[in-house]
């Protein structure tokens, strides 16, 4: 009965950080998509002479890139905070 609990914890434990590692990773795709597209919006206002909109649209994609970060920032303090510190591991985490 305890091995059986203890491989169900194990399990568990597995997919939880499974799960966490992929939000991460889906994350950083984003703060990456999001640079390259003000990139590329920056370039065809530029390319067509409106200096302005350029400006605008590196603005903007910078803001949508700063978003996205202060979403993976926010996801890493919570993987934090649920650390378990009971371990080495963990305390060093902390």
């Amino acid at each position: 009965m305890a091995k059986q609990i203890v491989n169900e914890m194990a399990t568990n434990l597995t997919l939880d950080s499974n799960s966490a590692s992929q939000a991460l990773k889906e994350l950083t795709r984003e703060v990456k998509n999001s640079s390259a597209e003000a990139k590329i919006l920056e370039n065809q206002y530029k390319a067509s002479g409106d200096a302005v909109s350029s400006s605008k649209a590196k603005y903007e994609g910078l803001q949508s890139t700063l978003e996205a970060q202060k979403t993976k920032i926010e996801a890493l303090k919570s993987g934090l905070d649920n650390v378990n510190t009971s371990t080495k591991k963990g305390q060093d985490l902390q």
